[in-house]
């Protein structure tokens, strides 16, 4: 039986694996998302708040 808090991948690769999004990751969301190098190619920049990540 898988533990609550274990991850779950859709997608595994060498050096990353994919999966939904998780409530308990929303700050480190933040965190790229507000990163100028992570957030390059998205169309646009502008800094987001938790409350806009959460929302997302």
């Amino acid at each position: 039986m898988r533990e609550r808090f274990d991850p779950v991948f859709n997608a595994v690769g060498e050096k990353v694996a994919l999966g939904p999004m998780r409530r308990d990751l929303l700050s480190l969301y933040q965190r790229w998302i507000n990163d100028l190098e992570s957030a390059r190619g998205l169309g646009g920049y502008r800094p987001f708040a938790f409350e806009e990540e959460e929302k997302w």
